[in-house]
């Protein structure tokens, strides 16, 4: 029955193969920067605004992120389809993000003409590249009422499961005690020499020591 499922799901994703290209073109022509995605956002609501998806604009307080649900029976599961459209400085689309939001579109719009019960939501989460979009939408609940949320990106590999690297700004305040540097340093706290084997210690981790 699954592989079934999968099959007319492909079909239909295939039959939406104009609309999605035609989306993921006209945002490649047209990039935006982080927080400035206006055009690729109203393109991306009103397709899905067409087959039946409710939009909610300007979520979390960001002018360019959406949620658009579409909702068969019951609430649950909830899953969640991200959008990314932001583009690179001088670059453009770079990391290929004019094709993210269709690709998302494309599997939101396919599922709600199945018999799947359920809530499909997209969403859309701008300033990927700078300015942490997704963070500020996790910040004020977007994602808590989602069972799963998942998006696709280019690559030149094909994988399911990837890696991702995570960021998170740490301020670290270092506390020394004066001593005389002559007659007495080890009565001291060096904050300089904490701070510089800290970082030479990060910096071995880091550059040396594979992922797994």
């Amino acid at each position: 029955m699954l592989t079934a499922i999968k099959k007319r799901l492909v079909q239909r994703v295939d039959g939406l193969a104009p609309l999605l290209i035609s989306l993921a073109k006209e945002i490649h022509k047209k990039p935006e920067l982080a927080f400035e995605e206006y055009f690729a956002s109203q393109l991306l609501t009103s397709a899905l605004e067409k087959y039946g998806f409710k939009i909610e604009t300007g979520i979390a307080g960001l002018e360019t992120a959406f949620r658009a649900v579409y909702q068969k029976g019951d609430s649950r599961p909830a899953i969640g389809l991200l959008a990314e459209y932001d583009a690179l400085p001088e670059v453009g689309h770079g990391c290929g993000h004019n094709l993210i939001g269709p690709a998302s579109i494309g599997a939101a719009i396919a599922l709600s003409q199945t018999d799947i019960k359920g809530r499909i939501v997209v969403i859309g989460t701008p300033a990927e590249e700078k300015g942490g979009g997704k963070v500020i939408l996790a910040k004020k609940g977007i994602f808590n009422d989602l069972d799963a949320a998942m998006m696709v990106h280019p690559s030149n590999d094909t994988e399911v499961v990837k890696r991702s690297l995570a960021a998170i700004d740490v301020t670290v305040e270092y506390s020394g005690r004066p001593a005389h540097a002559a007659a007495s340093p080890w009565k001291g706290i060096n904050a300089l020499d904490a701070l510089i084997m800290a970082y030479n210690n990060i910096s071995a981790l880091r550059q040396q020591l594979r992922p797994d």
